[in-house]
């Protein structure tokens, strides 16, 4: 139980000090087909990526997760970066978190007047985020009690100027909001 605290307690202090939040590599396929994240998630990795994911991720490697900027170009919405190996690897959701698990999140609470989102972790800790009020008409499709995982913005910023540093991903409807802690 302690390993979880401190756990959660890294990951919130790399989302308020590096504003980029990362989890961790759990289980990875042998193969390099799948990759396990230590709030349960699981993620398809593209074919095109299946080397990377086989020689340069290991268990316990700090992962960060974009949205891709031109998934068209990719086959896949969004892309692991390994902040031990260094290495990207193109993803797709496969299996959403596990619900009760101290690093899943959860919406508590939605505004959709004014695109804010209370969210919940396992431990009950809640924070309130502001979206990105562009994406109100997106927010609509979210409800409280769906899950959410924690990505960087930070190519978006840098390639489009966005004040917005994380992104929000809706496990259900893989929808991406970019928002900022509020």
């Amino acid at each position: 139980m302690k390993k979880t605290y401190l756990l959660f307690f890294l990951f919130l202090t790399t989302v308020f000090l590096h504003a980029e939040p990362f989890r961790f590599l759990n289980q990875r396929d042998p193969s390099g087909f799948t990759l396990e994240l230590d709030d349960g998630s699981v993620w398809r990795v593209a074919e095109t990526s299946l080397s990377k994911a086989k020689n340069f991720y290991r268990i316990g490697d700090r992962i960060v997760i974009y949205p891709v900027l031109f998934p068209f170009f990719s086959n896949s919405k969004f892309f692991f970066r390994n902040l031990d190996s260094g290495q990207n690897v193109n993803v797709d959701l496969s299996l959403g978190p596990i619900s009760g698990k101290p690093s899943c999140i959860e919406i508590e609470d939605i505004d959709y007047y004014r695109g804010r989102l209370i969210l919940r972790d396992g431990n009950n800790t809640c924070l309130a985020w502001n979206i990105n009020t562009d994406s109100i008409v997106q927010l609509r499709r979210w409800k409280p009690g769906q899950s959410v995982i924690l990505g960087s913005n930070k190519r978006h910023s840098n390639y489009y100027g966005s004040p917005f540093k994380y992104v929000l991903i809706n496990v259900e409807n893989l929808d991406c909001i970019q928002a900022n802690m509020g």
